[in-house]
């Protein structure tokens, strides 16, 4: 069967206009002023539901189902914004133009604009709620998968990747700003008596009690992160060497024992750290090499002290 033939057959048309008036897919045909000549139930409910049925503007009608509170969800531009944009885009824009949009009652659409060859507008939508909300639930779980694989399951901390990736981020930004950046390692002093003497369980408990403490202290623009272990890394941007050193100072001075349970003491312990300050020349293996240098240092030398890592600076 021809084109043609739908043309000039009433009885084709007639079942065409029918099955578009009840179908689920919403269509609305408008002339070359963009003034609405034909919409069926399903387009007109979803898009301008309290339009009267009397000659309108497509994009007028659209901004009035908005200012009562009907229609499209506008949430990047006001309506004075957006009516002239979408009227000229309409007008002059791609003959073509697909997309995707929110609605006030929380559908979500994908309309088909389509400009024909005498001027006139067809414009089709389809409702993908369900695949948005599935979308939605696929990048929520991403999401999570990725925060899962970046986070140490006992502290919540940054595990050792994330750890690592924030230095060298924080090291790229060094390079630009030129202010000072400091990394230190902590370890805390004789770990494995602990875990012998308490048990495993109380182990993880001083970890967890540690980790809380060391980001309590050093505040929010400092960076934690668990190396593995007993062992953390502290990022602290904008902070000179004699100012991380006075913070783990106050740290190591602060430092609360692990309260217990009522069925334990409390599990007094210390740690140990090194610190680095980066110097223009440093990649994140040097500086990171250096603070733990610096930690080895503290250790051999007794621990529970801290070690600074004195190679000169050549920061501005």
């Amino acid at each position: 069967m021809k084109t043609s033939d739908i043309e000039i057959d009433p009885k084709l048309l007639a079942m065409l206009a029918s099955a578009l008036g009840s179908g689920q897919v919403g269509v609305c045909l408008c002339d070359d002023n963009d003034d609405i000549r034909y919409v069926n139930q399903s387009f007109r409910t979803t898009f301008f539901p309290d339009w009267p049925g009397q000659p309108a503007n497509f994009v007028d009608a659209l901004a009035d189902a908005i200012r009562s509170g009907r229609g499209v969800k506008l949430v990047s531009m006001s309506l004075e914004t957006f009516v002239p944009r979408i009227k000229q885009r309409r007008k002059s824009g791609e003959p073509r133009y697909n997309f995707s949009v929110d609605m006030v009652d929380g559908s979500w659409w994908w309309v088909n604009d389509c400009r024909l060859d005498n001027g006139w507008m067809l414009v089709m939508a389809t409702e993908i709620t369900t695949l948005k909300n599935e979308e939605s639930r696929l990048r929520d779980a991403h999401a999570v998968a990725l925060q899962a694989a970046e986070t140490d399951v006992l502290t919540g901390l940054p595990n050792r990747r994330s750890g690592m990736a924030t230095a060298d981020a924080a090291l790229n930004e060094f390079r630009v700003s030129r202010l000072p950046l400091c990394f230190a390692v902590l370890d805390i002093d004789h770990f494995k008596f602990i875990n012998d003497t308490y048990g495993h369980v109380i182990g993880d408990e001083v970890l967890l009690h540690f980790a809380k403490s060391l980001v309590g202290s050093m505040g929010s623009r400092a960076k934690v992160s668990r190396l593995g272990g007993e062992e953390f890394l502290v990022v602290m941007p904008e902070t000179s060497l004699s100012l991380a050193e006075q913070f783990l100072d106050l740290f190591m001075r602060t430092l609360r024992p692990y309260e217990g349970t009522p069925s334990h003491p409390p599990v007094k312990f210390t740690f140990s750290a090194g610190v680095a300050a980066a110097n223009h020349g440093d990649d994140l293996r040097s500086l990171f090499s250096r603070a733990d240098l610096a930690l080895y240092a503290a250790k051999k030398n007794g621990r529970g002290q801290i070690k600074v890592d004195r190679a000169a600076s050549n920061v501005a």
